[in-house]
């Protein structure tokens, strides 16, 4: 078996870029709902090696409960390996829009 170059976890999660500046809609969301979209630093499932991804984070409208609001990781099925095919590159996140509306509805904040 060929040896596998030590992986720094350590950078795994760290954001490197975010905006207001959204590709899908918000339409299904509670009106006065957020959204960032963000990309971040993650370790590709293919090759080991350090990579960037693409996510989002959803907020619920209205002031923050006392304590902050309490957030749900939201993890959509598979949609593929290469570029484009992430949720957050899709008007209504390949469908998971409704599913987020839902949480959000409740109280919940989403990433």
């Amino acid at each position: 078996m060929p040896s596998v170059a030590p992986v720094d976890w350590s950078a795994r999660g760290t954001v490197v870029q975010s905006s207001d500046h959204l590709m899908f809609s918000l339409d299904e969301l509670p009106p006065g709902s957020s959204a960032r979209n963000m990309v971040y630093r993650s370790v590709s499932g293919i090759t080991g090696s350090p990579t960037v991804v693409s996510g989002a984070v959803f907020i619920p409208p209205g002031p923050p409960p006392q304590g902050g609001w309490p957030v749900i990781g939201y993890a959509h099925g598979t949609v593929g390996l290469s570029r484009g095919c992430g949720p957050t590159q899709d008007p209504h996140l390949f469908g998971d829009i409704s599913a987020v509306a839902i949480q959000l509805k409740q109280g919940y904040a989403v990433a």
